[in-house]
């Protein structure tokens, strides 16, 4: 009986302990978020690469006014994807502000419940922020490198890394 109770006790501790961290890392998005648009950049260029052992992209985009007005999209060489079809076919569905600051931010707010809801923990025993690995830029504050691993995964791996970036004035 004691066991019973002793194993309740460390699932609940368990879950509680996923729930903060995950609750930290939301957190931390928003904080770095807000800090991102209290200094009311709207007009820059950035080159974004975003690959995985699938594709290799390499994004040149410029905003102006918080609107994309150039975008340039480049495939590399991937792992499994020699002939390139497969990032051939990525970069036809790319939409314009995918890559744009605001664009990252809402892709990491998005990707918490992305996780919960397409990865049962039947298959996998991770939490969201044991998956997600982001950098941010020190003084401008945007996501400069992100990283999706799920250790439970083969070959789901994902980065995105802000190669350049540059303040239009």
């Amino acid at each position: 009986y004691l066991a019973v109770i002793i194993s309740i006790f460390s699932i609940v501790a368990c879950s509680q302990i996923k729930d903060f961290n995950d609750n930290q890392l939301e957190n931390k998005i928003i904080s770095e978020y807000k800090n991102w648009a209290n200094q009311g950049i709207t007009s820059y260029r950035a080159k974004i690469e975003e690959s995985s052992v699938w594709y290799s992209l390499t994004i040149t985009i410029e905003v102006n006014d918080n609107q994309v007005v150039k975008l340039q999209i480049n495939c590399g060489d991937a792992l499994l994807d020699t002939g390139g079809s497969l990032c051939s076919k990525t970069a036809s569905t790319i939409q314009a502000d995918e890559y744009t600051i605001s664009g990252l931010f809402n892709r990491l707010k998005d990707s918490r419940s992305t996780f919960y809801n397409e990865y049962t923990n039947e298959f996998i025993n991770s939490s969201w922020h044991e998956i997600l690995s982001i950098q941010y830029d020190p003084t401008y504050h945007y996501p400069k490198m992100i990283h999706y691993d799920i250790p439970d995964v083969v070959d789901e791996e994902n980065y995105i890394d802000v190669l350049d970036f540059e303040i239009l004035h």
